[in-house]
């Protein structure tokens, strides 16, 4: 979208060819307050997109709700040198969703598209029973997809092959004969990793868990406030579930560095190390972006909870709780 941006006495001045027509004669001028640091959301902003099966322009006219405001932050901005051009940037983000939903036998699912062209749309797939998170974004991870993901729905895997060019479908296949699928969300197994030990062997999470019924990886670092944040936490979790292994993996840049801190600070379980000039595996793998993230396993490597920060942390001990309880009454 081309943009003009300009300061007016105290405010900034921002015009966009909303129409798409290089005339900025025919658009809406949106004023901003430099003093006003709130993000102004424009809901009667509507952007025209012309599109055709590949992207390229056609006859076909999109319209979608933008918000239009000052952004010297953007992304774009860092490749300004002139501090006067990073003071004008903008960004302008979409604010509607394609919303509908998935019925597969029993099970109702909650599905969503956001995007500017089918090629690039981000697409979340989730049950109805299943609130996303506030506070806890690496769990909402679980439920976000691009077109070419393999998912889990009612028990069978499927991948999501297309976007409709107006993105108003989204089409899937189910996946026959699939070997034992492994993944890194909700309701799927992960693989068996190779993990190195602070004495520097090679082990495996199976042998880390000693058979117990759980296995809770933690991921975190010396270096991560929140993670040791986290850490009284994470102590008594340990201590109040004898059924799980925990399993914590720092990524940091010495093995010898983390040995010393998870003696210095009784941190009486399993660990493993990742360099963290060479993150291939595991990190790479289940995509660890988040620290600390915390996934609970079942013995069969079975995700049953991902997410990131003490919330996460807080929920697995509920889980954990639910599932001593029940175990207590089945008795």
């Amino acid at each position: 979208m081309n943009i003009i941006s300009g300061f007016k006495g105290n405010e900034q001045i921002i015009i966009a060819d909303l129409n798409n027509n290089k005339d900025f004669s025919d658009d809406h001028i949106f004023e901003f307050s430099k003093e006003e640091k709130k993000l102004i959301k424009n809901k009667d902003s509507v952007v025209e997109y012309k599109y055709n099966s590949k992207g390229s322009i056609s006859n076909q006219v999109f319209k979608r709700d933008i918000k239009i405001y000052p952004d010297p932050n953007s992304f774009y901005a860092q490749f300004l040198k002139d501090s006067l051009n990073k003071s004008l940037a903008t960004s302008f983000e979409l604010m509607d969703l394609r919303k509908g939903q998935l019925k597969i036998d029993t099970s109702i699912y909650d599905v969503a598209m956001q995007g500017y062209v089918k090629n690039r749309v981000s697409i979340s797939v989730k049950p109805i029973s299943v609130l996303f998170s506030d506070q806890d974004t690496g769990f909402n991870e679980n439920f976000y997809y691009s077109v070419g993901d393999t998912l889990l729905l009612a028990n069978d895997f499927y991948k999501i092959d297309s976007v409709s060019n107006n993105l108003s479908k989204l089409h899937f296949s189910l996946i026959k004969n699939i070997d034992e699928y492994r993944g890194k969300r909700l309701g799927v197994k992960i693989k068996n990793y190779n993990l190195t030990s602070l004495t520097n062997h090679t082990t495996t999470i199976k042998e880390f868990s000693a058979n117990k019924n759980f296995i809770l990886l933690d991921f975190w670092g010396t270096w991560c406030v929140p993670c040791l944040k986290s850490l009284p936490n994470l102590k008594k979790l340990h201590q109040d579930n004898e059924d799980v292994a925990v399993i914590s993996i720092a990524l940091d840049e010495s093995i010898d560095v983390v040995k010393d801190f998870s003696i210095k600070n009784n941190m009486d379980w399993n660990h493993a190390y990742v360099d963290s000039n060479n993150r291939k595996g595991i990190i790479t793998d289940l995509r660890i972006k988040e620290y600390p993230t915390f996934i609970l396993l079942d013995n069969n490597l079975k995700i049953l909870y991902r997410g990131s920060s003490e919330v996460a942390l807080k929920n697995i001990e509920k889980m954990l709780i639910s599932n001593s309880s029940s175990k207590t009454l089945n008795h």
